[in-house]
């Protein structure tokens, strides 16, 4: 199920989360004193969804996939994909910042 609990795969969705949010703090706000960031972890049909979205800078223009430069962002998209067999995606919101999203299936 989707609640954080003692299990290897809770550990790494914490890990996810932890580093989701860490992004936020790194990027979102550069040059700003403040902002907000909105976390929601969501049962779904084939699993649960984690979304971590904020209201900052956005992402950078010409941004596609995740550069090797960001570090944060492959942990996300490995973990994600390797350790709790689900997706990742990074995008920017219409109303400006940026959302990303973690669906981890039933049992990941």
């Amino acid at each position: 199920d989707c609640l954080l609990s003692r299990g290897l795969g809770d550990v790494y969705k914490r890990q996810v989360l932890n580093e989701m949010l860490q992004n936020c703090f790194d990027h979102a706000f550069t040059g700003r004193t403040q902002g907000a960031i909105s976390v929601e972890l969501k049962k779904t049909e084939s699993g649960c969804r984690l979304t971590v979205c904020d209201d900052g800078n956005g992402l950078p223009p010409g941004f596609n996939g995740i550069p090797q430069s960001s570090l944060g962002l492959r942990i996300i998209k490995t973990m994600a994909e390797a350790d709790l067999h689900g997706t990742f995606k990074i995008e920017n919101r219409p109303q400006g910042g940026t959302c990303a999203e973690v669906a981890i299936p039933l049992g990941g």
